[in-house]
């Protein structure tokens, strides 16, 4: 059966763009905040890297391509943790595209959403509601594994993976502990960052502005503790254009505001 890839996104976009509903309400994202939402509390199902590249197919399947460079687990799983059937198996993949330089393997995962996805050609509200089926197949080359999702039939090379099928009771208690854990962390780490708020003292115009100010400058930018370099610039970028002087000349404190945030940035950066 012939089918119709519909939308791509990579997974350094699925993973690490968009903000949260509570940074900077009204800037413009491609990543919609609830997802991102979402994403923070630990909901999503989905398993890939950042370099992998998720395609969503017409019929509301949702497929991640991503380059291994040993032996997948799945694969292990599917031949009884056999190295050899393992290699033997790959090996057959190297020949039957013709390909001598064995330097990684193509892996797709097939995931399928739940029946409360209501738009099956939307690909964060499949996102948010799809499961691993288990099934995967390895190709040599990237343009193989697309076009067998293109073209699913009965030949088309899945394997299955039962330790990766998220539709089991096993893996759902799994899941409701993890996302329990998650909350309990983020929880954890907003009291951490209340109770030890970094102490600076802001300066505008030779006058201090309030001395010996505690400021949270996590707090400040809308960010967790555990920000990488690149999610505070993001962040930083994003609460600069809602007050920054230049853009909003109407806001009277909008240069304080700014001055505030940049000494933020400035503090966490140099942590760095």
């Amino acid at each position: 059966m012939s089918y119709q890839i519909i939308k791509t996104i990579s997974g350094r976009k699925f993973w690490e763009e968009g903000y949260e509903s509570d940074v900077c309400e009204g800037m413009p994202s491609s990543v919609p905040r609830w997802f991102v939402d979402l994403r923070s509390a630990g909901k999503l199902r989905i398993n890939c890297l950042t370099q992998a590249t998720l395609y969503l197919r017409n019929d509301g399947r949702l497929f991640h391509i991503q380059t291994v460079y040993h032996i997948p687990a799945p694969l292990s799983d599917s031949v009884g943790g056999s190295r050899e059937e393992a290699w033997a198996f790959l090996d057959g993949v190297y020949q039957l595209e013709n390909v001598k330089t064995k330097d990684g393997v193509w892996e797709c995962c097939e995931y399928i959403p739940d029946s409360t996805c209501y738009e099956l050609d939307n690909i964060w509200r499949v996102a948010a509601a799809a499961r691993r089926s288990g099934r995967y197949l390895y190709a040599a080359k990237r343009q193989t594994a697309k076009t067998y999702i293109e073209t699913d039939s009965d030949l088309t090379p899945w394997i299955y993976a039962s330790s990766y099928d998220q539709f089991t009771p096993v893996y759902e208690a799994r899941y409701e502990e993890k996302v329990r854990q998650v909350a309990e962390e983020r929880k954890a780490r907003e009291e951490y960052r209340r109770k030890h708020a970094a102490r600076v003292e802001f300066n505008i115009g030779g006058e201090s502005v309030r001395a010996a100010e505690f400021v949270d400058h996590f707090e400040m930018l809308g960010i967790q503790k555990n920000a990488s370099p690149s999610e505070i610039k993001r962040a930083y970028w994003a609460k600069a254009k809602c007050c920054h002087p230049d853009l909003h000349p109407q806001n009277a404190n909008a240069e304080e505001e700014f001055k505030k945030l940049n000494a933020s940035y400035s503090e966490l950066m140099r942590a760095y």
